[in-house]
């Protein structure tokens, strides 16, 4: 992970220096040898230096993302594709979301219309699809008092009292787990 961050900061300072060689080596030739006015090299070359210092970015943008997936993706036994597919399918707002911002794309002039409308009306279908599939939340258990051998305590306190203090914080119950206490008696 530490190699992926550094190879992505090393990456965008390298993207700024080469937009910023592009950008005064472009106006310098459209200046000298096409002989352009100042004002049209610099609106014809800064257009396409940060074009192409947005698509240098790309390599990085999926770098990052790949890391991210990596590194979150330790805990489970799983390959990555069923990871991947499980944590998606619990985010339907926000493939829901995605696909309304697609199809939205559709409507900026210059840009296919078709492709977007697919994308984002299929990005909203498997939404609503995956969020009526969803299995219905298991009821919560019913909670019950304490066992009827347990010692009489106050409504809403937990058994401590200044006369068993001592006692309770120099011996533990055998039965813990991780450190908290199942059950305490008297």
């Amino acid at each position: 992970m530490d190699g992926a961050s550094k190879f992505v900061k090393g990456d965008a300072i390298a993207a700024i220096v080469i937009t910023t060689i592009n950008l005064v080596g472009g106006m310098i030739v459209g200046v000298l040898q096409h002989h352009m006015p100042i004002s049209q090299a610099v609106s014809t070359y800064s257009l396409l230096s940060v074009g192409d210092g947005l698509v240098s970015q790309i390599p990085a943008l999926l770098i990052s993302i790949s890391a991210g997936l990596i590194v979150t993706r330790a805990a489970t036994e799983a390959d990555l594709g069923t990871d991947v597919l499980q944590q998606l399918g619990r985010q339907t707002q926000a493939i829901r979301l995605a696909g309304i911002v697609v199809a939205l794309l559709a409507v900026i002039p210059g840009l296919p219309k078709l492709p977007f409308l697919l994308v984002g009306g299929g990005l909203v279908l498997i939404a609503t699809r995956s969020a009526s599939r969803k299995a219905p939340e298991p009821e919560p258990e019913e909670v019950t008092g304490p066992p009827a051998d347990s010692p009489r305590r106050w409504p809403g306190t937990c058994g401590w009292s200044p006369s068993n203090w001592k006692s309770r914080s120099t011996s533990w119950p055998s039965s813990t787990r991780g450190g908290a206490a199942t059950s305490w008696t008297g």
